[in-house]
């Protein structure tokens, strides 16, 4: 992979990096891959745009005066808390990659290439020098 697609690839990473969702739902039975699904029960859903330090927190209005559900809000909250600090852990390393590739730039030099042996009777000279 060249450096031009390393750059490509951590840009790509990065970017999906920035929105997280988290979906609590309590419901009798779910599909993560159907909306509808997830729609039918009660459901807390956060949005956090760490790019733009943005937080959206949308909740079935049970989880407010159901005390029984208050340890899945807390469960939730926690969750997001754990999130954010898992992205920001991500972010730094892919910056520091990506810091890592731009300074080596032009600096990092190729393994030799392997040689077939040398005809018999004839000396064996040291690989060429790959700059």
């Amino acid at each position: 992979m060249g450096l031009d697609a390393l750059r490509l690839r951590l840009s790509q990473a990065m970017e999906n990096l920035v929105t997280l969702q988290i979906v609590t739902v309590v419901a009798e039975q779910i599909d993560l891959t159907n909306p509808k699904s997830i729609a039918s029960g009660k459901a807390i859903r956060t949005r956090i745009r760490l790019d733009q330090g943005d937080i959206v927190t949308e909740m079935h209005p049970d989880f407010v005066v159901d005390e029984k559900l208050g340890a899945v809000l807390q469960f939730h909250t926690e969750r997001e808390n754990n999130a954010q600090q898992i992205i920001q852990r991500n972010l730094d390393v892919l910056g520091s990659v990506l810091a890592f590739a731009t300074q080596s730039e032009g600096k990092l030099k190729a393994p030799p290439v392997a040689r077939p042996p040398a005809p018999e009777g004839e000396p064996i000279t040291d690989p060429p020098t790959v700059e």
